[in-house]
């Protein structure tokens, strides 16, 4: 794993055509960096995550390769028969499908610390057949992949122990493949969203499970701490269930009417509004008022930012007074669901819209889900550390707020700080 501080390497390695893993903390510029690699020739953007996708214009990587559900390699050669079908097909949709990936250079995949071992097995069977080239790995295709796995990890439930043994071993990287396809490793050491020093070096220990008198002087000095805001901080949970239950109790408790704003969407077809209504990040049915304090969910020029926190102020118009005092008018809000394709002739991405759905760009604010907090910033947060339950959970909340000062903990747990040691070891050697 190779340490940097910018970009430079990183864009040698990648203009060479090397294999390569871009990692590094919160806040340093990951998909920053991958979104701009996706607009080289001959390169799509993919995400192990349907929000993520559409965040960074692209396709979930299972939809890209048609996998499904059962990414196993017991099932895959129900995907190949897929493909072969496609391959033959007469379809222009099909036909065009199968000529991007025989003809493709690169394939990003992001959040790739959530894709699990078989699954990236599975791309590289399902990739090494469409492109008719079994003998080197992912057909020849160059990966970029992208995430930390030091943050979420794959998905193994027990069930799917009990099934499949093998999952014992869920990284991408304890897979054969990643040795030989020789991925060149990068970790960014550089921080865009906090810069108070002393909270930096407490979330780098954190970050590895390393906990020390520092770890546990700083966070234990921000129990129960009064935080002097201007609105209540943003409250963290595990579980949605806990979400939903105090962003109700909270907005129940204001007067006057609530409103409900139901999403618009529209798609090619029923199947494109589906993915579309469960994979945006807006909310499918919106309920707020008049003083409820709520977050935007996308970025306007330098009126506001994801993540940026604001208290409605009037209904009609729906009018937000942000967190920095501005007063700003709010609309409806488009998001697209994009399927992208190469021009033959000119190598570049073209860019489908198949769905779209229109609702307000903002959410209430109460609480979110440390799931669903990946890759905002607050100014604000309040968060129980006394009970989470996997590796990294703890540092993704905790890596959500922007400064120590604005950190409030209801509880704390060190038993809560964990990394997985399997990803400890392979970070550092």
């Amino acid at each position: 794993m190779k340490n940097v501080s910018d970009d430079k390497e990183i864009i040698e390695a990648f203009n060479a055509g090397k294999n390569i893993f871009i990692t590094g903390k919160g806040g340093s510029g990951k998909t920053y960096l991958a979104k701009q690699f996706a607009k080289k020739p001959g390169t799509i953007i993919t995400s192990t995550t349907g929000i993520s996708s559409i965040i960074v214009g692209g396709e979930t990587i299972h939809r890209f390769l048609g996998l499904g559900i059962n990414s196993r390699p017991e099932f895959v050669q129900k995907i190949l028969a897929k493909w072969s079908g496609w391959i033959k097909s007469s379809s222009i949709y099909e036909k065009r499908r199968v000529s991007t990936v025989q003809n493709l250079n690169t394939l990003i995949i992001d959040e790739v610390s959530m894709l699990r071992r078989d699954t990236f097995e599975v791309i590289d069977l399902v990739l090494s057949h469409i492109r008719d080239n079994p003998y080197i790995p992912f057909g020849s295709l160059r990966l970029v992949l992208v995430g930390d796995f030091l943050q979420l990890n794959p998905v193994v439930t027990h069930s799917d122990l009990k099934s499949f043994p093998d999952l014992s071993y869920p990284f991408a990287f304890q897979s054969s493949l990643w040795g030989s396809a020789n991925f060149e490793c990068f970790n960014l050491t550089s921080n865009y969203r906090q810069v108070d020093e002393d909270f930096l070096r407490v979330l780098d220990k954190v970050r590895f499970g390393y906990i020390d008198d520092e770890v546990l002087d700083v966070l234990n000095s921000r129990v129960n701490v009064k935080l002097d805001v201007p609105m209540d901080p943003i409250k963290l949970f595990p579980y949605n269930v806990d979400v939903y239950r105090e962003n109700m109790r909270c907005i129940s408790r204001l007067p006057g009417d609530k409103i409900l704003s139901t999403a618009e969407a529209h798609g090619k077809n029923d199947y494109f509004m589906e993915v579309m209504l469960k994979e945006s990040p807006c909310e499918e049915k919106l309920y707020f008022c008049k003083d409820a304090q709520v977050v935007m969910l996308t970025n306007n020029g330098d009126t506001w930012v994801n993540g940026s926190m604001g208290i409605v102020r009037s209904i009609n118009p729906v009018r937000i007074q942000l967190a920095n005092g501005n007063l700003v008018t709010v609309s409806y809000h488009k998001w697209e669901k994009k399927i992208n394709h190469l021009d033959p002739a000119s190598g570049y991405v073209v860019s489908d819209t198949v769905a779209t759905i229109e609702q307000y760009p903002f959410k209430l604010a109460y609480a979110t889900s440390i799931h669903k907090s990946q890759g905002l910033e607050f100014n604000y947060v309040d968060l129980d550390l006394s009970n989470c339950f996997s590796p990294g959970q703890a540092y993704v909340a905790l890596s959500r707020c922007k400064t120590l000062s604005g950190l409030c903990l209801r509880g704390f747990n060190k038993k809560s700080i964990m990394a997985d040691d399997r990803v400890v070891k392979f970070y550092l050697f």
